[in-house]
C-alpha cells in the first residue's frame, strides 16, 4: 500500500514540477518510478570495499561522496566532496533517462542524482537528517529544500 500511496505522490509532485528531496528509500523509489533499476544487495552484486552498511551511531560518517561540479548538489553545499554517513544496502543500478548523476562513493556507487528538467529535484543516497545537528552539508540541504518549497520552483 505504501508503494501505490508513495507513486501516486510522486507522479503528481513531478507532473507539477513541485520541489522533490528523496533520501536514501526515496532517492532509491524515484530512481525506479522513473524507469531505472537497483542492485538488491549492493554487496553481493557490486564489488565494493566501502561501508554503506555502517553501525550505530548513524550521525558518524561512513564514507566520502564526490559531488560534481556546477550541480544543484554542489551549489547547496559549496564543497567537491563531503563526508556522509551511510545505511542501505541496495544501490542505483541503471538510472532513468530523466535524472542525471551528480555524487558517488569511492566505489564509484551513485550515491546523489538531480533532474535538469525540474526546478528542484535532487535524490541523496545517505540519511542528512540523522546528521543535520552537527553536519553542515546535511543542514544546508534541508534548507535549500524549504526555501524551494517557500519560492514554489
Amino acid at each position: 500500500m505504501r508503494d501505490v500511496t508513495d507513486m501516486l505522490l510522486f507522479q503528481q509532485l513531478w507532473k507539477m514540477n513541485k520541489p522533490i528531496l528523496g533520501i536514501c528509500r526515496g532517492f532509491q523509489f524515484f530512481t525506479v518510478a522513473l524507469g531505472g533499476s537497483l542492485y538488491q544487495d549492493i554487496s553481493e552484486l557490486f564489488n565494493t570495499n566501502v561501508s554503506h552498511q555502517q553501525t550505530p551511531p548513524y550521525s558518524k560518517p561512513a564514507h566520502t561522496v564526490y559531488i560534481e561540479d556546477n550541480s544543484l548538489l554542489h551549489r547547496i553545499v559549496q564543497k567537491n566532496c563531503i563526508e556522509v554517513n551511510s545505511c542501505h544496502h541496495q544501490g542505483v543500478k541503471k538510472l532513468p533517462k530523466e535524472l542525471k548523476p551528480v555524487a558517488y562513493a569511492e566505489d564509484g556507487l551513485i550515491e546523489a542524482v538531480t533532474s535538469q528538467e525540474k526546478s528542484f529535484f535532487l535524490g541523496v543516497q545517505w540519511h542528512p537528517e540523522l546528521n543535520y545537528q552537527v553536519e553542515s552539508s546535511s543542514r544546508l540541504l534541508f534548507e535549500a529544500f524549504v526555501k524551494a518549497c517557500m519560492n514554489g520552483e
